[in-house]
């Protein structure tokens, strides 16, 4: 795509600069031959935000977030030819405020989901090391039009989570916005199950025991406050401080946010499985986003202590058929379990309390 006027000037400009300079708003203008007013439509339609962020309110300065030689004039002009949803760039030192007033300082990026960033953060009073989660949805991957909707659950997921009070549900400790981003804070994690299986390739079963009671006592807890988890998965079970295990990320995104491109069926890729959940999402969910309950939670976590024992996950067609492959290390009473939690007919899965009856009862 073939730059024009001022686009063509920003680009040109833009391939001067590297990632986190610092760039004036006399700068920008100077270099466009744009007015102040160009600018301000510009900055309100978001044409060049994925590109360079202002660092202050006032829009007095902003930030490069590219190295200009990383700079491709056709992407470049995609960007710039339509409205694109807000870009938050976030660096470390930044502070975020609270509802409560409470000041975080980013120290160190953990990772990022379809939704958003995870940083690990210092609250400046108390000094508390905490993990900040803040709604950043992906452009890659979720629908431009999805965007607003996404902030606003995680948002009230947010406000929500405050009110869980059990040992194998994560603290939503605060939570707060940041430019129009939401945020929660939460105690700092070890790590992830997720992360164990790719150490360990899968658990001993006597460890995917104790993280399944963990996981279904979480279940039990959310489900008899008539709440669905939506996206549980071995990434989202986490190794508290205490080693014991939690359950986070109450699912934000839905199958319906992502780009049309991006779940077609040739583009299904293994990042997109971490981060879309398709192969832990039950019959019933997959056809409709809308239609998650607790009993989708159920196939979910059947999925995830598949994966547990096996250190692999099979397709929700050989689920549905009960053509998932059993290997040795699984006993025939977790076998029994998991082909029950993810039968196709969500009616027929046992509830959270029949699976945490049946994970105590094993030997």
């Amino acid at each position: 795509m073939k730059l024009k006027r001022g686009a063509k000037k920003l680009f040109d400009f833009l391939k001067n600069k590297k990632a986190g300079e610092l760039i004036s708003r006399q700068e920008v203008l100077g270099a466009t031959d744009w007015t102040d007013v160009t600018l301000r439509t510009y900055i309100s339609k978001n044409k060049f935000s994925h590109y360079i962020v202002p660092v202050n309110d006032d829009m007095s300065e902003f930030k490069a977030v590219y190295d200009g030689g990383d700079l491709l004039e056709d992407e470049f002009g995609q960007y710039f030819t339509q409205k694109n949803p807000a870009v938050l760039i976030l660096s470390k030192d930044d502070e975020l405020e609270d509802i409560d007033g409470n000041i975080y300082a980013l120290d160190t990026f953990i990772g990022n989901g379809a939704v958003g960033h995870v940083w690990k953060a210092k609250e400046q009073k108390s000094g508390e090391v905490v993990a900040l989660k803040i709604a950043n949805p992906r452009q890659d991957l979720i629908k431009a039009t999805a965007f607003e909707n996404v902030k606003r659950r995680f948002s009230r997921e947010a406000k929500n989570g405050i009110g869980l009070a059990h040992d194998n549900i994560i603290k939503i400790e605060a939570y707060g916005d940041y430019k129009g981003f939401p945020f929660l804070v939460m105690p700092i994690a070890l790590s992830s199950v997720g992360d164990d299986i790719e150490r360990l390739s899968k658990l001993p079963q006597v460890m995917a025991k104790e993280v399944a009671i963990s996981v279904a006592k979480g279940l039990v807890y959310l489900h008899s406050k008539k709440h669905v988890h939506r996206d549980v998965k071995p990434d989202n079970i986490l190794v508290a401080s205490n080693r014991g295990y939690v359950l986070a990320d109450l699912g934000i995104v839905k199958w319906s946010d992502f780009s049309p491109e991006v779940i077609s069926a040739g583009t299904i890729t293994n990042e997109l499985v971490q981060l879309g959940s398709w192969f832990y999402m039950a019959p019933e969910q997959l056809k409709s986003p809308h239609a998650a309950t607790s009993e989708s939670d159920i196939y979910a976590f059947g999925v995830s202590i598949y994966e547990m024992l096996t250190g692999s996950y099979s397709t929700p067609s050989d689920f549905a058929a009960g053509r998932i492959e059993r290997t040795k290390d699984i006993s025939d009473d977790f076998f029994r379990l998991i082909l029950d939690m993810t039968k196709y007919d969500y009616s027929e899965r046992p509830s959270s309390s029949d699976v945490l009856r049946k994970l105590i009862a094993m030997t």
